[in-house]
């Protein structure tokens, strides 16, 4: 254990396999971090399934690990952030039903219509096709909120700015879903005071009844702010199961593919790109090859040395994974993929190298769809699990060709929700101010020149070996 002042914050973000937490000082010093993953029959049948109580049990043992390593907690405030626009249907007796995920294809939109809501589609399709427990729902909760509920807060929405409106619904919008608006809580600001911890959850949770819960934001918009992506021109990339990158501009983007929602800051706008199978992308090799425990050692190995030289009777074919995008992961596997060699097949090692190459070439190619689009990315900020490796780090400068800064807290998601914290305690005039004071660069790994043009000829391969496949696909 380590000696804690009284100036932290609790954070935590409801992730896409695990929970992480944090004690997170308000000059943006990391006390302590935990990561507590859901249960593994629930993340193997798909995530659908995944009740929203595994979040609570995952938040208590984060909790249960953080005071281990800190002892007593007793943070100036709760903020939670989550994936998004996932809701949960709590019931009139307070029951929570299973979570409409952000990812489930089970929506509704009503035809010849002008929608923007990112939420309405499931809770649309939930009335429509389940109405008997519709009826029986008091409010829809983001799975933040939903946390923050649970803890002790009143059911809230919380807002990043009036932009998101629309993003979120407005009475038009409900209308035409013809959806009960009070089955969606008002509006607060995020980085706003919504509750206190109550002296039901406080027992169990180790923390002090009373404690203040802030309303934090979904986890793209709490990284913007973790990783200081605050003005036009930067640019963040969140890596874990799933990847995005991010950038800051002053105006709204048009764009096949392109994801484009006001910014975490108020005038300006966020340009994004989903990938939608990274770190799941090297789980789903981990389990081919029955190499299923601690990642950390195998990453080393593939890693360790200098970039692969292209090898065997055709210069520079070597073993490439190509996922059918978008969309390629599914609950079972990659539903269209192939380890594809102009040799002998590889061994297991060479096509774990090639499914490295193909996460770093998947950034590469949105960094090149961003920059045709207008928005140059020389830098990118970076979050997650991946960027906790320095080797990976390295070698995925080199992939991308691109600059990758890292910050001193790699969780983005969590100093994102510090920065709330201290915003609703007072303690920053605005998140910019906040971010400013709270958010530092760790480390910078910028491309290796030589290494870089080994990677830039082996990526127009990778392009030319990924359209012979899509054609082979379209001819079956």
């Amino acid at each position: 254990m380590f000696p804690l002042s009284d100036r932290y914050v609790l954070a935590a973000d409801i992730g896409t396999s695990s929970l992480k937490a944090a004690l997170i000082g308000l000059d943006g010093r990391l006390f302590a971090f935990a990561r507590a993953v859901y249960p593994a029959d629930n993340a193997g049948t798909g995530l659908e399934v995944l009740p929203a109580a595994a979040w609570e049990a995952a938040f208590e043992r984060a909790l249960s690990s953080l005071s281990q390593a800190a002892g007593r907690i007793r943070p100036l405030a709760v903020c939670v952030s989550g994936n998004g626009p996932t809701l949960v249907p709590v019931t009139e007796k307070g029951e929570s039903l299973p979570p409409l995920y952000w990812h489930d294809s089970r929506v509704y939109i009503p035809e010849n219509t002008d929608i923007h809501s990112y939420f309405l589609p499931r809770p649309a399709w939930f009335k429509r096709n389940r109405r008997a427990e519709y009826d029986r729902i008091r409010f829809f909760l983001s799975s933040h909120e939903w946390l923050s509920w649970r803890l002790g807060a009143e059911p809230f929405t919380a807002l990043p700015h009036t932009a998101y409106t629309p993003i979120y619904w407005d009475h038009a919008q409900l209308a035409v879903f013809d959806l009960d608006a009070e089955k969606f809580p008002p509006f607060v600001k995020m980085g706003t005071f919504t509750g206190c911890v109550s002296e039901e959850a406080a027992p169990r949770l180790g923390l002090s009844a009373g404690t203040p819960i802030a309303a934090g934001a979904s986890d793209f918009i709490a990284a913007l702010i973790g990783t200081g992506t605050l003005e036009p021109g930067l640019a963040c990339g969140r890596a874990g199961s799933s990847e995005g990158v991010n950038v800051c501009g002053i105006s709204p983007a048009e764009g096949r593919g392109l994801r484009v929602l006001p910014h975490a800051l108020e005038g300006l706008w966020n340009t994004g790109l989903v990938i939608p199978a990274s770190g799941r992308l090297f789980d789903w090799y981990r389990g081919l090859t029955g190499q299923e425990g601690d990642y950390a050692p195998l990453l080393e190995r593939l890693l360790s040395g200098p970039a692969r030289e292209p090898h065997g009777a055709a210069p520079g074919v070597f073993p490439v994974f190509m996922p059918k995008t978008p969309g390629a992961f599914t609950a079972g596997g990659f539903s269209a993929s192939a380890f594809v060699s102009a040799q002998e097949f590889p061994d297991r090692d060479e096509l774990g190298r090639a499914v490295l190459e193909t996460i770093g070439f998947q950034v590469r190619i949105s960094l090149h769809e961003l920059s045709c689009y207008g928005f140059p990315v020389g830098e990118l900020r970076c979050s997650g699990g991946q960027c906790k490796n320095t080797l990976w780090n390295q070698r995925k400068a080199d992939l991308c060709a691109c600059s990758l800064l890292v910050p001193e807290i790699a969780d983005a998601e969590l100093a994102g929700d510090a920065v709330l914290a201290a915003l609703a305690l007072g303690e920053a005039a605005d998140i910019k101010e906040g971010a400013g004071r709270m958010i530092r660069v760790k480390d910078r790994y910028d491309p290796d020149p030589l290494t870089a043009a080994l990677y830039a000829e082996r990526f127009d391969q990778y392009l030319n070996c990924g359209e012979r496949f899509r054609r082979f696909l379209e001819g079956l």
